[in-house]
């Protein structure tokens, strides 16, 4: 099974059901099931391969430039700047290894290992793990699978001790950085409105991200924030008209879009 196909089954019920509404409903069929020995976890959004993964589709050329420094990471001294900062780290791997840097990807793979220790998600990168991602450098797919995995055992490891607010805003990190990589390659593409339309899509994203943030936000120190800069992009989503696989959107709401998540992310990027 190749790597688009694998991720079309992990994708939220809402791209795959059919809606009719002026705007994205919060979909009974929350998405993936991740087995944990604790709980079955249901994973709420997509991984950050989508976005990415169209970027590579429209024929963009690959920019490290584009990407967060692994450099940063010693700046990151909050809980709050080492969440956010795992999700954009954690979509700026999945764009190094859908673009086959495989050295870029393994810097990747480091830095979201030392955010995850800070963060005390205990034992995810063993060292079998490592050996894997060594050992796979120069297999895209390969790299693919083990990057989805640990998203996977990221989250629902965080989930199972509590800590959902934490999980929920490493997945708000995720989403904005894949919106400002949208951004960026958007002159460059040789299809643009391929772009516009996967940005468009992800109303149904933010709207999961959103429920998720509310849920924890009157018992966490980290969520209201978080919430309170993304509602300015979500209030945008919600103009959008979602039918099936089909959006009615204005390309102008949409640059608006992503001219707020470059902002927001050149923010989250600088936090201490």
């Amino acid at each position: 099974m190749n790597k688009y196909v694998a991720f079309l089954l992990i994708v939220l019920a809402l791209f795959g059901c059919k809606h009719s509404n002026r705007q994205p409903p919060i979909s009974k069929d929350l998405g993936t099931v991740v087995v944990e020995r604790e709980n079955l976890v249901v994973f709420p959004v997509p991984t950050p391969y989508e976005v990415t993964d169209a970027l590579q589709k429209t024929k963009v050329r690959f920019n490290p430039d584009f990407l967060n420094p692994t450099t940063n990471y010693s700046h990151y001294v909050s809980t709050l700047s080492k969440a956010l900062n795992l999700g954009i780290y954690a979509t700026d791997l999945s764009y190094a290894n859908i673009f086959n840097d495989s050295q870029l990807t393994l810097k990747y793979f480091d830095v979201i290992k030392k955010l995850s220790n800070d963060l005390e998600i205990i034992g995810l990168f063993s060292p079998q793990l490592w050996q894997r991602i060594e050992q796979n450098l120069n297999n895209p797919d390969s790299l693919y699978k083990i990057t989805t995995q640990t998203y996977y055992k990221t989250y629902s490891y965080l989930f199972n001790r509590g800590k959902g607010d934490i999980s929920a805003i490493i997945l708000a990190g995720a989403f904005v950085e894949a919106l400002y990589l949208s951004a960026k390659s958007l002159p460059l593409s040789q299809n643009p409105d391929y772009i516009y339309k996967k940005v468009a899509q992800q109303g149904f994203t933010i709207e999961q991200i959103m429920s998720l943030l509310q849920k924890y936000n009157e018992t966490s120190d980290y969520v209201e924030p978080v919430m309170d800069q993304l509602s300015a992009i979500y209030r945008i989503y919600r103009k959008f008209v979602y039918d099936d696989d089909k959006v009615q959107y204005n390309k102008s709401d949409v640059n608006l879009i992503l001219k707020i998540a470059v902002q927001l992310r050149q923010n989250w990027v600088n936090m201490k």
